[in-house]
């Protein structure tokens, strides 16, 4: 009899459908089910048309990343256990056909939301539907599911982010749904865009508002529903599962990365001193997986802990990094894994003052692009900088609020569940970062990050060397 975990042995037979199944954390998340709990029965994931693509044509490029390598080498038959459901977050009932919902409503007994709309800037109408509505759609479908043993919720812990201490409870949103479904259903986009920032109030940004607001959901239409809550912080890149560094998005900390490595972005308006909560996906994804076996063999004290479970999951206190420290782990990487694409020498200054910040992006950020597009123009080719300028402005305006604040998060109920786990689920869905090897994840998110991402291979790194070497004497010198 093979020796499985405890929750290898919970997944045994379990048939599974993800929402958000061709996003960031979907892919990681289909993958490290297929490979690890291999013992299940079948996944559907939901896949809507895109950009001209068929859910069809969409479903069989996700398996072309690279993060599915590993499970075309050790599990080349995956594909058996994998179906595609056409569907839509954005409609009615998920865009989910009859038939198709039919056979969810047979077989499924764990449900994976994941999908969102993560534009931090969406306008509210598209927000809501994606991240309000659907999560109403993917309830009433759970509750029509007669083998459910979880309902999992893919939340972000930025959801109550106008409060300074979050806990792994409930909290009031800004706008009852139904009042918000009322009142977007009421309006056109002119006038619901100009009432949006009185809406969204102490939120910074429709996504984090929006998501609050799912969460509510959750809390008002869930009935007996187990449901499991995982608020995970700013995700990043792999850690090592399913290989090192592996990333498909510019979000986040890895957009800044990118932009400082470039030598795009030399300025970031926050505090050294904050804390930035970010956590590799391959660990968000761990806790994901876990909840379902958590949520079906706790001990609750209270019916209403029987239902439902919070996860914080937000790295650790214990070895939290602050900004200073992400700057000058960058100090260090412009060196050892330059970017072979760089405009110019990599460098930034975290400032706190709004007026000097101004100061320095208009000589550094913006003087620079204009004279970098006058020289590619005068070279006979086209301009950019300005409109990559242009991007990086936009996206310093959207995340400052992150690097200027600090947040302490209860995660009572993420250490208990890591106390809960054996040694060997331990291993196999690593979840602590009690002793994260932040320099060591930090190597991985460059080196791996400029092929991932910038489809730049390592073999350039001797010429990126040289080029940064260059730059680096003609900006010291001038």
């Amino acid at each position: 009899m093979e020796d499985l975990s405890d929750i290898q042995q919970f997944y045994k037979d379990q048939t599974i459908f993800i929402t958000g199944g061709s996003g960031f954390i979907g892919k990681v998340l289909l993958e490290k089910l297929l490979r690890v709990c291999y013992n299940l029965s079948a996944i559907y994931i939901l896949i809507r048309p895109k950009r001209g693509k068929t859910p069809e044509q969409r479903f069989n490029d996700i398996f072309d990343y690279a993060c599915f390598d590993r499970l075309k080498s050790e599990m080349p038959n995956f594909h058996e256990k994998v179906h595609l459901i056409s569907g839509d977050c954005d409609k009615a009932g998920l865009g989910i056909g009859q038939r198709d919902r039919e056979i969810l409503k047979e077989k499924v007994t764990i449900l994976f939301h994941a999908a969102a709309n993560v534009t931090f800037n969406q306008v509210l109408r598209l927000a809501t539907n994606s991240n309000v509505r659907a999560v109403t759609d993917a309830l009433e479908m759970a509750k029509e599911m007669a083998q459910l043993k979880a309902f999992v919720y893919i939340s972000t812990a930025y959801s109550n982010c106008p409060r300074t201490y979050v806990r792994e409870k409930f909290y009031e949103p800004g706008i009852k749904a139904k009042n918000l479904f009322a009142l977007v259903d009421a309006v056109d986009d002119k006038i619901l865009d100009a009432l949006t920032p009185d809406l969204i109030q102490d939120w910074p940004n429709t996504y984090t508002f929006t998501k609050c607001i799912a969460e509510d959901v959750i809390r008002t239409e869930m009935d007996a529903l187990p449901v499991a809550i995982v608020r995970p912080a700013i995700i990043v890149s792999t850690y090592e599962d399913p290989l090192p560094g592996w990333v498909d998005n510019f979000y986040g900390m890895t957009g800044a990365g990118v932009g400082v490595m470039t030598g795009a972005l030399k300025n970031i308006y926050g505090d050294d001193d904050t804390i930035i909560f970010t956590v590799p996906c391959d660990y968000v994804v761990n806790n994901v997986i876990a909840s379902p076996w958590d949520l079906n063999t706790r001990k609750p004290t209270t019916l209403e802990e029987c239902e439902y479970i919070i996860y914080n999951y937000v790295g650790s206190h214990k070895s939290a990094v602050t900004l200073k420290n992400w700057t000058d782990n960058i100090s260090i990487m412009r060196w050892t894994y330059p970017f072979n694409m760089m405009l110019w020498f990599p460098m930034v200054t975290v400032t706190k003052s709004a007026t000097w910040f101004k100061i320095r992006c208009f000589f550094q950020h913006t003087l620079l692009v204009y004279i970098i597009d006058l020289t590619l123009i005068c070279t006979g080719k086209k301009a950019v900088a300005v409109k990559k300028l242009e991007k990086v402005h936009q996206y310093l305006d959207l995340t400052s609020y992150f690097i200027l604040n600090t947040w302490h998060f209860d995660c009572y109920n993420v250490e208990t569940l890591w106390k809960k786990m054996s040694e060997k689920d331990r291993k196999l869905f690593t979840l602590n970062m009690d002793d994260f090897n932040w320099n060591r994840y930090w190597r991985y998110m460059f080196q791996y990050g400029r092929v991932f991402l910038m489809n730049d291979s390592l073999e350039t790194l001797h010429k990126a060397r040289r080029k940064v070497i260059l730059f680096a004497v003609i900006h010291y010198l001038f």
